[in-house]
């Protein structure tokens, strides 16, 4: 904290009491877990009109921009096509 930095650690939520948290390092902020619903839901348009609506990690404004829809499967070695 003296050079500005801030560390942090993560608590969970299960704690030793309903709504409490704790690190045995005084000098880290301790951040707990929420059961707070944060789904996000946005929508999607594609080329040819057609509106999805769903759950996303991020929303954000394209500006109009078009984007590829892709595969995940083709772009990333993580995705093993299983629906969630």
């Amino acid at each position: 904290m003296q050079k500005g930095i801030l560390t942090s650690s993560s608590a969970g939520n299960s704690g030793p009491d309903i709504e409490s948290v704790s690190d045995v390092a005084p000098w880290m902020l301790t951040v707990g877990a929420s059961s707070t619903d944060k789904r996000i839901v946005d929508e999607v348009v594609l080329g040819y009109g057609t509106t999805l609506v769903g759950s996303t990690v991020n929303g954000f404004d394209s500006n109009g921009e078009k984007f590829p829809l892709v595969d995940g499967r083709n772009v990333s070695s993580w995705c093993n096509g299983a629906v969630q």
